[in-house]
């Protein structure tokens, strides 16, 4: 390659003349070549100190060493791995059992919200009244209230019941593909070895 000491190179345009680049787009010429149109540049260029460096060569990459593995093939999970599997349909029971509860909870809350509205309509209509009605009133009101926090308390446990699952849902079969993972386990070795020249077997991670 053609350079200067400001990394400027020379490239041969499409136009078949030798201009001044940037590396990104030098020209790569035979040695004997490039001192020839080292010579034969032009004056405005030839000021600008030109010479010809030869190239390094590019070394061959080293083929990739694949590092030494042990299959597990006799190996079956314990009942500590497998009872997992068991289990998960009781939670998902569980979690059905919120699930489906949680709109009834809702119906009923609309219920007892509607009860109330009627028992304080029946009070603002009512032209006269004495102690006894007044008495029944602020019991139904009271027993109302009752339920209507019994239902909000039970919504609460509900919706973290089902808050509380992981968002991707509790998979039966995908406990049970983890499980099968660990039967085909595989350990690959951290220190991986290489042949050298005169086929010596060296440790691929140490340092000269």
């Amino acid at each position: 390659m053609i350079k200067n000491k400001r990394n400027t190179y020379i490239r041969l345009d499409e136009n078949g003349r030798f201009v001044s680049c940037s590396e990104k787009f030098k020209g790569t010429f035979e040695y004997n070549k490039a001192c020839n149109i080292v010579q034969a540049l032009p004056k405005q260029l030839k000021k600008m100190g030109f010479y010809v460096e030869a190239i390094p060569d590019i070394p061959e990459p080293k083929p990739k060493v694949q590092p030494k593995v042990i299959e597990n093939t006799g190996y079956e999970p314990s009942d500590n791995v497998t009872r997992w599997v068991g289990k998960i349909g009781a939670a998902r029971e569980i979690l059905q059992e919120a699930i489906d509860r949680e709109p009834e909870l809702t119906k009923e809350l609309s219920t007892v919200d509607k009860e109330r509205s009627d028992i304080l309509h029946e009070i603002e209509f009512t032209e006269s009244f004495h102690m006894y009605i007044a008495w029944k009133w602020c019991k139904r009101l009271w027993i109302n209230a009752r339920k209507r926090r019994d239902i909000k308390n039970e919504m609460d446990i509900v919706e973290d019941i089902i808050e509380s699952f992981d968002k991707r849902g509790i998979s039966k079969a995908g406990v049970q593909a983890n499980i099968n993972k660990c039967k085909r386990r595989k350990y690959r070795y951290r220190i991986v070895e290489v042949a050298d020249e005169e086929g010596n077997e060296v440790d691929g991670n140490a340092t000269e």
